[in-house]
């Protein structure tokens, strides 16, 4: 996700494949984020989708030998971590790849109150991803949603 001619190369393989809106997502540590959106864009990507998860080691088991706590994490198979620590950065590159403007933005990134949503949404973001609250509250988070449909049609049509 650092490589703008791999990510331009991977985007135009897959939309010759597929014949369904493609989103690219890659991790925003490293400094390359605006040139990564550029060449996806370029590549007819359909959505930039952003977030500031960065790369990070699983979590040991230290009372059983140190075996990962995770499953499916391995040696060198570090996956990413975000979280509430990471909206605000996240906002950061949410606002800076919507200002210039490539193709339209999906936010997400330490997402954990309806608020943190529509602050994505204000930050240029067309649409939002939700993980960290899922994760920390599991599907009852959504019970904001409930009886607030009003909420829902602004949020559709911003």
């Amino acid at each position: 996700g650092q490589d703008p001619d791999s990510v331009a190369q991977v985007v135009t393989n897959v939309k010759k494949a597929v014949k369904i809106p493609v989103i690219a997502k890659w991790p925003t540590e490293g400094g390359q984020t605006l040139r990564v959106a550029k060449a996806a864009s370029e590549a007819n990507v359909d959505i930039l989708n952003i977030h500031a998860g960065f790369r990070a080691a699983p979590g040991l088991d230290i009372y059983n030998g140190g075996i990962f706590k995770y499953p499916g994490s391995g040696a060198g198979n570090f996956g990413g971590s975000s979280g509430p620590w990471s909206r605000l950065i996240s906002n950061r590159f949410i606002a800076d790849v919507a200002k210039a403007d490539f193709k339209p933005v999906m936010g997400g990134g330490g997402i954990s109150k309806w608020e943190h949503v529509v602050e994505s949404i204000m930050y240029g973001a067309l649409s939002v991803q939700i993980c960290t609250a899922i994760l920390y509250e599991d599907y009852r988070w959504t019970k904001f949603l409930h009886g607030s449909n009003e909420l829902l049609i602004h949020i559709r049509f911003l």
